[in-house]
């Protein structure tokens, strides 16, 4: 639902989305912002590392079980270190599933968000950085002090026709788009 009031001279835009995020919408809103791009790249450079420190230990003369422990190890720390991630953004979201529904409020100071009539979050658009969208999600990225946020909205909540494209336009308005 989307109000658009005239004040004056100005106009002022206003965007209500009521409902949740489907688990594979979560997913793909956590891979949009890249929350944890910078952990995959970590796990991955101490696993080699590790397997390169057991390669130049053997090659120097060091038992080969040294090596075959190097090496399980990397192996061990990159098979557990990958799996975190998507454990913790399940975790995160059968949390937020539990909490019941969310109505998020888009207009031209920042996006509110609230549940059962409790406000949670009011965000100036000065905190988002930029915005994602995929074929079904409007991906917002910032941070709120040192808090990131991370806020999807989902296109299938967007009822009437057009509003897809003026929250498009609205974000755009505010936010920078991160092309990929």
């Amino acid at each position: 639902m989307h109000d658009i009031s005239r004040a004056g001279s100005t106009a002022t835009t206003t965007l209500t989305i009521t409902g949740n995020l489907h688990e594979d919408e979560y997913r793909e809103a956590v891979r949009a912002a890249g929350v944890f791009r910078s952990w995959h790249s970590s796990v991955i450079a101490t696993a080699t590392a590790l397997a390169a420190t057991g390669t130049a230990l053997f090659a120097l003369g060091a038992s080969p079980y040294t090596f075959a422990a190097l090496l399980s190890a990397a192996v061990a720390y990159a098979a557990l270190g990958l799996r975190v991630p998507p454990a913790r953004a399940a975790r995160s979201f059968r949390r937020e599933q539990a909490q019941g529904t969310h109505r998020c409020t888009v207009d031209d100071t920042g996006v509110t968000t609230a549940r059962g009539g409790v406000e949670l979050l009011r965000v100036p658009w000065s905190s988002f950085a930029r915005h994602h969208e995929t074929d079904r999600l409007f991906v917002l990225v910032g941070r709120a002090g040192r808090q990131r946020l991370v806020l999807a909205l989902p296109k299938r909540l967007l009822s009437a026709p057009g509003e897809a494209e003026l929250l498009g336009a609205l974000l755009e308005a505010h936010t920078g788009r991160h092309l990929r």
